[in-house]
């Protein structure tokens, strides 16, 4: 499994390798446009090339933002996880300092209670 930043550097290159594709195919569609053709005669198809190419562009950043918020998605589940795991690990050091405290607390008792027994037991 790739780390998100990993996912976005990926997603990142997919977009420019897309967009450098789309406007690749945009400045062969003018370049044939001014290649001695006359301009209205080659104007349909040129329009139907330039639509292709937006279209393929705009594929490609709609790619590129639903990878992207797929990638916010999993952060924010890694992170909801580790906010997760961190209370419950407060949650049981705090048990353990509680059941420290009243260890002491029945320790220091005691050992009152037995000084009371042996100050009462000497004459």
């Amino acid at each position: 499994m790739s780390t998100p930043v990993e996912s976005f550097v990926t997603a990142t290159v997919r977009g420019q390798d897309a967009t450098t594709s789309a406007l690749r195919s945009w400045a062969d569609a003018l370049q044939s446009f001014s290649g001695g053709q006359s301009p209205l005669s080659d104007m349909p198809a040129m329009v139907g090339r330039y639509f292709d190419a937006v279209q393929h562009v705009l594929d490609s950043q709609r790619q590129f933002a639903e990878t992207l918020f797929g990638i916010v998605q999993s952060t924010q589940t890694v992170t909801n996880q580790a906010v997760r795991a961190a209370q419950d690990t407060v949650d049981a050091v705090d048990a353990v300092a509680n059941g420290t405290a009243r260890m002491t607390r029945a320790a220091k008792q005691q050992t009152s209670a037995l000084n009371d027994v042996a100050k009462a037991a000497t004459p």
